[in-house]
């Protein structure tokens, strides 16, 4: 999903999938460089009505996430929850996984 100028990122999907109704309170946090969205009655967040998650912008300079990037919405229906990431971080746990396995691959092939 892209970011807007004002954080915002459309959800409806992966909303869907977690089972989250407009207005339902939401709890975000940050866990190294991810958001954390979770379904949380005391949440000071919410989901709107139009299906938009709204990231808070602290959240988002610690995520080195800017307006207009792309990030990756992963859901995890079984704890109500969402993360998001940069695109950016998946592309470097991506390179870094698939040197390990060139690096094992070589080693039988080199």
């Amino acid at each position: 999903a892209k970011v807007d100028d004002s954080g915002r990122v459309a959800d409806l999907v992966l909303a869907s999938a977690l089972s989250w109704k407009p207005g339902e309170p939401l709890d975000i946090t940050v866990v190294g460089e991810a958001v954390v969205i979770r379904s949380a009655p005391d949440g000071l967040y919410c989901h709107t009505r139009k299906a938009y998650l709204t990231l808070p912008s602290r959240m988002r300079q610690r995520c080195q996430i800017q307006p207009g990037d792309t990030v990756v919405l992963t859901a995890i229906p079984d704890r109500k929850l969402m993360i998001v990431t940069s695109v950016r971080l998946v592309h470097d746990a991506l390179t870094d996984h698939f040197q390990a396995i060139l690096d094992r691959w070589s080693v039988g092939h080199g």
